[in-house]
């Protein structure tokens, strides 16, 4: 079996993302010891919450590309061959800005000293240690099932095809931060390991590979503690925008930033064009291919224009990833200098405007149905969106050609606009620049490729000269000509068309031919939040027509309340040990019920809903994450269990809270995943039967004593109309067995306070006080009134029935006998159960209402080890249970253990059984033999190939000189007895 702990990155390069899930975790625990440190010296400067804020920006930031590249890249590809794998980890992905939101407001609070310094780093450490717990589980999640199968399914040019790409998908500036980073938290044997694989991963080219390395070989602070100043500007954005954290990057201080760089620069003399004047170009480029584009869509032959719209759309798709990059570069960094030089006057909304039509466009262009697209309605659509951002486009560029670049050109020096546009350079992806570079030549005539030519040449372009010299080696010594152009596209329409094809089959291989390909770029990852599938949306679960599904999701309710209060409790026991043994009894309720519901599903439900065809694997997330989440449990419970023994210290009660919102966080949404993921497929793949055998299976596996704490806590957490439709569910779902008699032996629609062992505490004082004389008078008058033996030599309490300390008062007799087995051999009737309310003790003879002990304060001996309130049976030798559905008492471990209650069959039987054929009320019918009920019957029950029933005795009896059914005369044949269940009557 394929594992990622068996593989080495030199045999799978699709590991390298697991290098940094390594380098992820490390840097998490690194600030997790340094909050840690700093809460225990008891002093934290705005200083240092400044630091670890610009490295929890960091962490998110390199996150969110891994999850961008995993999403649209990784994903893409495995879900091509492996299905209903992806989408549980997306869904994952979507859930972790929260965490970060957190973290950045309690750091803002720091670094504002608007708090108690230590209060606040709880809630800092609090909250990294969800981080730590949410997303880390998410990794190991994918290390056990998303990356096997990409080792799997995938070759290994394949696999390194597919990191190329995610490497060319990032923008420049992060991957060289990004590599050095990932790289500072890897052993030297790990580091190795990476620059080998990349040799593999990197086309074969000098300049690229000697790129490639010089980042990953870059000196970095390990706790990358100063990111440049441009990537925060570049990328920290999306971080701004929480709303309970600050702006953690405005535009002050911006134009002196690159004042000061241009001043550190040689300088050069503002003769000529200035640097900016190549931006009018790149708009000139942009907005004449558009306006080629809607020309030809407009004059052109619709017959035509269908046989060439592939080619269009590639067209349109890498124009608007050009269009995006722009504007993109130019709100992080010129909108930011322009704002300072214009002290604020300058108007933003062209921008916004712009942002709305593009995104609009460009999920325009992924949602198109490929079917549809051969028509002339879908024609005039596209017509009509180019239109719209044609418009758009040239708003913009107008005002910044008549406003911006004019106050750019007036506050800026030639080289503080070339620090300008290098920066935005390096803001682009490595695969788009490979694209973009030789599309803008061929809209340049000579003398403007000479400018752009030297431009590129400038000493001081960047400290490391390999990268300018490799967007050198991109710039094709051509002019602009409508050879070239023609050339360009054909060169970017096959790389497209090759991209597409092959998200079915061999995804990503390098081809043999064609220097583009060798540098691809994921277009969604520029859009990666945008083009997300929104989480598929449920109607209200709580107000839909009812279906036997649902109570899983009712469960699922009271399960999220308990959740809720488990972060709140853990927070009261900072301050209130005395409520800790109440905190431990509800805690390990949940954790019982959850163990409950999480292996129900393993079992019974996932693997229903995995044999519907074409959902299989869809449920394999949801099971690791329950194998996951009783770990998390199990951790509460450790710790829960050193508060006990020790004082309830800070250290323990903080590890407490960390590790209920973490669990807290995590279910929640797992719960949140699987009604949006599998309850409308639960509920439209099964017909109303299946659900009601899905749910019986579920629910014959629980135990009486468990659902007598589980009915009052679920009923609890719902609604008066919730309470009634869970009910009715379950009664209907049950409805061939006696539940509903078991129920209203005890439910009154009130937690049951008293358990069975307890019940007997409301003796009768006067019974209590009874002497020896009354006792005397009482033999006298009531027959039996005396000890029975099962055994008289050893002088063991009972009969042949049970070993027992106990005699049951008939009250239809007024006799008292050992057992009622007793009773109704030596009678002429037959006893109701239900009618007996009274006892006596074999031990000091004293009559009294039937409980576990004896209720007289001189004795208060055990009537035997097992005791059944419902069915007043004592017993004190054998492992007996009561089944809540056959509302009797078995011979067994119990429900969930050794046996299971058939809710068709209506019979308790081997877990060994659990694949039988059903047959409805089996057991309720009369032995053809002896003619005993057979669903009451003490005597072990024999099943025949008909699917007749008779006791085991009597078949042996039978068979003597009977070789076929007595009910139907078919065969007998040579059958064992599959069954040893036996039932008891007291």
């Amino acid at each position: 079996m394929v594992t990622v702990e068996n593989t080495k990155l030199a045999d799978a390069p699709v590991l390298f993302f697991v290098y940094f899930h390594k380098a992820f975790r490390n840097q998490l625990t690194e600030l997790r010891r340094f909050a840690t440190d700093a809460a225990a010296a008891g002093s934290f400067s705005g200083k240092q919450a400044r630091e670890l804020r610009q490295k929890f920006e960091f962490l998110k930031l390199v996150y969110k590309y891994h999850s961008a590249a995993e999403d649209e890249v990784i994903f893409l590809a495995l879900d091509a061959r492996v299905k209903n794998i992806v989408f549980s980890y997306s869904f994952e992905h979507a859930g972790t800005d929260d965490l970060f939101t957190s973290v950045f407001h309690w750091l803002h609070v720091l670094e504002e000293e608007l708090g108690s310094v230590s209060d606040v780093l709880r809630e800092v450490i609090l909250c990294i240690g969800t981080i730590q717990s949410s997303i880390c589980q998410h990794m190991l999640k994918e290390e056990r099932q998303v990356f096997p199968l990409l080792i799997e399914k995938f070759s290994f040019r394949e696999q390194a095809s597919l990191v190329w790409q995610f490497i060319c998908s990032v923008p420049v500036m992060v991957l060289k931060d990004f590599l050095p980073w990932m790289m500072s938290y890897l052993s030297h044997k790990e580091k190795t390991e990476v620059v080998n694989c990349m040799k593999d991963v990197v086309p074969n080219e000098d300049l690229l590979q000697q790129v490639v390395s010089s980042w990953l070989i870059n000196n970095i602070q390990s706790t990358c503690g100063t990111s440049t100043k441009n990537i925060e500007w570049v990328h920290y954005e999306d971080v701004s925008k929480n709303k309970n954290s600050p702006q953690t990057h405005d535009s002050r201080g911006c134009f002196q930033w690159f004042w000061r760089w241009s001043k550190k620069a040689i300088s050069i003399t503002n003769v000529g064009h200035s640097p900016i004047h190549g931006l009018q170009l790149y708009q000139n480029a942009i907005e004449k291919d558009l306006r080629d584009i809607q020309e030809g869509l407009c004059q052109g032959k619709s017959s035509s224009l269908l046989l060439d719209l592939d080619l269009v759309m590639a067209r349109l798709n890498f124009l608007v990833d050009v269009l995006v990059s722009y504007c993109k570069a130019f709100k992080k960094f010129f909108h930011p200098v322009l704002e300072e030089i214009a002290d604020g006057r300058c108007s933003n909304a062209n921008q916004f405007t712009i942002d709305v039509c593009l995104e609009n466009f460009h999920r325009f262009l992924y949602k198109r149905d490929d079917v549809k697209m051969r028509t002339e309605g879908f024609l005039l659509k596209i017509q009509e969106e180019l239109e719209s951002l044609i418009v758009e486009a040239t708003k913009l560029f107008s005002v910044q050609r008549t406003e911006v670049f004019t106050i750019i050109n007036k506050n800026c020096n030639h080289e503080m606009q070339r620090q300008l546009l290098y920066t935005s350079i390096h803001a682009l992806p490595l695969g788009l620049l490979k694209c973009l570079i030789p599309w803008f030549s061929t809209h340049l005539s000579e003398k403007e490729s000479q400018s752009i030519l030297h431009f590129l040449t400038l000493k001081n372009s960047s400290s490391k000269k390999s990268f300018p010299r490799l967007l050198l080696q991109w710039l094709p010594f051509r002019y602009s000509d409508k050879t070239s152009s023609q050339s360009f596209w054909k060169q970017l329409f096959a790389m497209l068309c090759f991209s597409k094809r092959n998200k079915s089959s061999t995804f990503f291989m390098f081809p043999a031919a064609g220097d583009m390909y060798k540098t691809p770029y994921s277009s969604r990852m520029l859009f990666s939040e945008n083009l997300r599938s929104p989480p598929l949306h449920m109607d209200d679960p709580f107000t839909m027509d009812r279906k036997p599904i649902d109570l899983l999701f009712f469960f699922h309710k009271a399960m999220k309340t308990d959740l809720d209060y488990l972060v709140s409790g853990s927070v009261r026991l900072a301050s209130d040990s005395s409520f800790l043994r109440e905190f431990q009894q509800r805690f390990h309720l949940i954790k019982l019920f959850y163990q409950i519901h999480a292996t129900a599903e393993d079992e019974i439900a996932f693997p229903a809903l995995e044999a519907k065809g074409k959902l299989q694997n869809i449920t394999h997330s949801f099971s690791i994450d329950h194998e996951l989440d009783i770990k998390h449990f199990d951790k509460v419970s450790f710790i829960l269990n050193e508060m006990s023994e020790l004082n309830t210290s800070e250290r323990l009660c903080l590890s407490l809270q960390e590790c209920c919102r973490s669990m807290h966080k995590i279910l929640l949404e797992h719960f949140q995943q699987e009604e949006t993921e599998l309850w409308g497929l639960f509920r439209d793949c099964f017909a109303i039967e299946e659900q009601e055998k899905i749910i019986g299976c579920m629910l014959g596996r629980i135990s009486g004593e468990i659902l007598q704490d589980m009915i009052p806590w679920l009923m609890d957490s719902l609604t008066s109309d919730e309470q009634h439709a869970a009910m009715s569910l379950w009664v209907q779902t049950t409805r061939n067995t006696m539940f509903v008699d078991w129920l209203k032996e005890w439910y009154n629609g009130h937690i049951i306070q008293d358990d069975a062992g307890e019940a007997n505490t409301n003796h009768n004082p006067q019974m209590i006080s009874h002497n020896q004389e009354p006792l005397s008078r009482s033999i006298e008058t009531i027959p039996g009134q005396h000890p029975s033996y099962r055994d008289i030599d050893s002088l063991v309490f009972g009969c042949k029935h049970y070993k027992r300390n106990a005699k049951l008062l008939a009250p239809c007799c007024d006799q008292l006998f050992t057992c009622i087995h007793c009773h109704d051999e030596e009678a002429d009737h037959l006893v109701d159960r239900k009618q007996i309310e009274k006892m006596m003790c074999m031990k000091c003879l004293l009559i009294q209402p039937i409980g576990a002990n004896c209720s007289n304060t001189l004795c208060k001996s055990s009537m035997g080890k097992y005791f059944c309130e419902i069915c007043k049976l004592f017993d004190d030798e054998r492992s007996i249970y009561h089944c809540p559905y056959c509302n009797l008492c078995r011979v067994g471990e119990g429900l969930g253990i050794d046996y299971f209650h058939c809710m068709t069959c209506n019979a308790c039987l081997s877990r060994s059984l659990k694949d039988h054929v059903c047959r409805e009320n089996w057991l309720e019918v009369d032995c053809p033999i002896c003619h005993e009920y057979m669903f009451t019957s003490r005597n072990v029950v024999k099943p025949l190939p008909c699917g007749h029933l008779m006791h085991s005795a009597c078949f042996q009896e039978y068979t003597r000189s009977h070789y076929t059914c007595p009910v139907c005369s078919k065969s007998l044949g040579d059958m064992q007895t599959v069954s040893r269940r036996a039932t008891l009557r007291c």
